[in-house]
């Protein structure tokens, strides 16, 4: 098993409470990567989706995916374009709900938002 922890708007891997489930997931053997999405103050769709395919490759049944915030739009659109057969788990403590964006439109395919906010 191996996780990966996506941050949200205006966060890096350094914030919230991110070190500390990184810590923990670590001290329990699994390894976990937080990437840091760039330019997170002005998010990009594009490099955030690079970075998450860098990052995360193909996920699988060993994959642990952990999204808070702008984190978990981008990591349900990263899913609905690599579309695993199988992930080992998914957390979601945050998700964006609708009207809590500046523009939604301009972050990712609006049937996102349709179907899950």
């Amino acid at each position: 098993m191996h996780a990966y922890i996506i941050h949200g708007y205006g966060a890096s891997p350094t914030d919230h409470w991110f070190p500390w489930l990184q810590a923990r997931l670590q001290a329990a053997g699994i390894p976990t990567i937080v990437p840091p999405l760039p330019d997170s103050e002005h998010p990009d769709f594009a490099a955030w989706q690079a970075t998450l395919t860098q990052t995360i490759g193909t996920p699988d049944r060993n994959t642990l995916l952990i999204a808070h915030s702008l984190g978990t739009i981008s990591l349900l659109h990263y899913l609905s374009a690599t579309r695993p057969a199988s992930v080992g788990g998914l957390v979601i403590p945050r998700v964006i709900i609708q009207g809590k964006t500046r523009d939604k439109s301009d972050f990712g395919n609006p049937q996102i938002w349709k179907h899950c906010c």
